[in-house]
């Protein structure tokens, strides 16, 4: 049948639905449908044959009635209840003994969950819609508009405009789209890879066509594939039927049952289609590492990045421990945020990394008019066109996401750290004082708001919000975001009155260099005003307040004792400085920076006394009958591992020829801390 179909036509669409037909019907002749009767896992010959035998008994005995018969009939269906029962059990222990939770913890939490009845197919979903109930057809129509409702976002004019005008000016600096190096066709050797990179066991999309049925393509029809995918790389078309999503809402647990907002939708899409997205992703993700084009920051779906942010995050807050600093943090979640992806703003962006020609053509025509329809059970709801955003579950989404919020780092302030994982942010900082802490930290979450609400990416609810905002966050916000209108004077108010009256007095060589720095730190400024306001005028508490402070100042101030905690934080902070000023070669970056991921998150847990031994895991979640080590002499702890634990001393002895204390172990330096490592990974201790 492969034979038949013309790959090689522009019309993709023809093309895309006669492959996807000879697939479906190749498999429809092979594949067999349908589940098991009565299918029981543990199920062997020996017990096929015995309930055979069982059958067989009971027919003579219900034939030929006697005592004989029936003895022999109960000793032949107590035999079978045994085998069963034997059977069962060694089925069980070899299921529990085959799961690791180090390599795959899927397999159990679907065990799990399948004992505890969470795998049952729950019965129809019906909500509440203006006083009255809906199900099926009328449901499946509720939830579609709502999900379309997200993605029609609202994008300020300006913007617009700007975005237009940048679009313009980067397709008249490179004389239009050119081709790249990602631009050539796809080999062979590209689709093997994307078909080996498919996960079995997923739900197809509306075509039906599974990951299993790609893999077990013939060469015949891979060739026509591989075609197929040529030429909507080549015409920048991409077959319709692939830009459209059959939607399933999930139940969010703990949520009413009965209101849309408590349904997460799980978008089915082509598997045909997310196979050539996985072939255009490669190319695009070399692209963007090999230039260093995404932020550091970043590490979302990243390879080799994916447990990165949390060693960070936990490092600094170590640090912090270390240092006796605050850390303060903030976890941002951008709700829903891939479906608010701006298609406009995400294209100028790939123009403006240099992601131009086949690959610019292409993964727009991608973005343009999706569609997608909820199903619940065998109910469809009305076809709704997606206005904006990136599809759910798409292969190529993730990225294009970190494309699009590449720029977030610029509205960082100096001394804030921040880690993104794909749409999760968190921003954080180290400091002596807490609300030093909170006020850095604080003036980044006004300036993401603004962000977020002029990219597109923010709900009209958070618009509300952010227009609420304190005077304070208006001036950060208006400091931190480049105006679109360039600005001819640029007036600096302040409050402090003798802040002013000496920049007044300054001659010379003074005043030109801080002239210069203000001047530089508002750009396109033409000329520079700096104006005194007087604060709190006109408010009669704060005014009756400046008057008292002031009287007070005036007064005799009484002497008091100070304590004894007082001196010796005084005492401490000044020996502190004195022995700083006296060793200044002295770096306190911690080792445990220059040793591998593995190293780090071995050290890191020894130190917190987080890990998995034995009397941390009873202690908190109660795993084990005991916390006690292997060797019964003591709680498995991490001192008791390192230093005393006769079962390790061949191997502590290998490692350290000498007695070494335990701080120098976990905090020394870094030969020591891989020694420490090393120790941990040939002893095969699970931390």
């Amino acid at each position: 049948m492969s034979q038949a179909i013309n790959a090689r036509s522009h019309k993709v669409d023809r093309t895309a639905r006669y492959i996807t037909e000879a697939i479906l019907t190749a498999a429809k002749k092979t594949i067999p449908r349908g589940a098991r009767k009565n299918y029981r896992p543990f199920w062997t010959d020996e017990l096929e044959k015995l309930e055979d035998e069982v059958n067989k008994v009971r027919k003579d005995a219900e034939e030929n009635p006697n005592i004989n018969n029936n003895i022999k009939l109960k000793e032949t269906t107590a035999r079978l209840r045994r085998e069963t029962i034997s059977t069962q059990r060694k089925g069980w222990q070899e299921k529990t003994a085959s799961l690791n939770l180090e390599k795959d913890g899927s397999k159990l939490w679907n065990l799990v969950a399948t004992l505890n009845g969470e795998k049952s197919k729950s019965g129809p979903i019906v909500l509440e819609k203006e006083g009255t109930t809906v199900t099926g057809k009328e449901a499946a129509n509720v939830f579609i508009k709502q999900y379309a409702g997200v993605s029609d976002i609202e994008i300020n004019k300006d913007r617009r405009r700007q975005v237009n005008l940048d679009i313009l000016e980067l397709k008249e600096a490179s004389h239009g789209l050119k081709d790249t190096e990602m631009d050539r066709k796809f080999t062979n050797e590209e689709l093997e890879q994307a078909l080996r990179e498919l996960k079995m066991k997923k739900s197809p999309g509306p075509d039906q066509v599974t990951n299993e049925m790609l893999v077990n393509l013939g060469n015949g029809m891979k060739r026509k594939l591989l075609q197929l995918f040529n030429t909507s790389w080549r015409s920048g078309r991409i077959p319709q039927a692939w830009k459209e999503a059959t939607m399933t809402p999930i139940h969010k647990q703990g949520k009413s049952k009965d209101k849309a907002e408590s349904y997460r939708p799980i978008s089915l899409l082509s598997c045909l289609c997310k196979t050539m997205e996985r072939m255009v992703n490669t190319r695009l993700t070399w692209y963007l590492e090999n230039n260093s084009i995404l932020i550091e920051e970043q590490a979302g779906f990243r390879k080799g990045r994916c447990t990165d942010q949390i060693t960070l995050i936990s490092q600094s807050i170590e640090d912090g421990f270390q240092e006796k600093k605050n850390t303060f943090a903030v976890w941002i979640d951008m709700e829903k945020a891939f479906d608010r992806v701006w298609k406009k703003g995400l294209s100028y962006k790939l123009q403006k990394y240099g992601i131009t020609g086949k690959m610019h053509q292409w993964i727009t025509e991608y973005l343009r008019k999706r569609k997608a329809r909820v199903k619940i059970q065998e109910h469809l709801s009305r076809c709704h066109t997606l206005k904006e955003g990136v599809p759910q579950g798409s292969v190529l989404s993730p990225t294009l996401f970190s494309i699009y919020i590449n720029d977030i780092q610029s509205v960082i302030p100096k001394g804030v750290n921040a880690a993104l994982y794909a749409d999760d942010l968190a921003i954080w900082t180290t400091e002596e004082n807490i609300g030093t802490a909170k006020t850095y930290t604080g003036y980044v979450r006004p300036v993401l708001e603004y962000g977020v609400t002029s990219w597109g990416m923010a709900a009209k609810s958070n618009v509300q919000k952010s227009r609420a905002g304190s005077y304070m966050e208006a001036l950060t916000i208006l400091g931190r975001i480049t105006p679109s209108i360039p600005q001819a004077k640029a007036v600096i108010l302040s409050d402090s009155r003798s802040v002013l009256e000496k920049l007044e007095v300054l001659r010379g060589a003074e005043r030109q260099q801080l002239a210069k720095g203000l001047k530089n730190a508002v750009q396109n400024t033409q000329s520079l005003v700096l104006q005194w306001i007087p604060a709190h005028c006109g408010i009669e508490g704060n005014e009756r307040a400046d008057s008292l402070a002031k009287e007070g100042s005036q007064l005799e101030q009484i002497e008091r004792d100070l304590m004894y905690s007082e001196v010796k934080t005084i005492i401490k902070n000044s020996m502190k400085n004195k022995w700083k000023e006296s060793h200044p070669e002295f770096n306190r970056q911690d080792g445990v920076h220059q040793l591998d991921r593995r190293g780090q998150t071995t050290i890191f847990r020894l130190r917190t006394g987080h890990n998995r031994l034995r009397h941390h895991m009873n202690r908190v979640f109660k795993v084990g009958e005991t916390n006690l080590c292997s060797c019964g002499e003591a709680a498995e702890t991490a001192e008791h591992v390192l230093q005393n634990c006769q079962t390790y001393d061949a191997l502590r002895q290998s490692i350290w020829n000498e007695a070494v204390d335990m701080t120098t172990k976990l905090y020394g330096p870094p030969h020591e801390l891989e020694r420490t490592a090393a120790f941990i990974a040939k002893a095969g201790i699970a931390v």
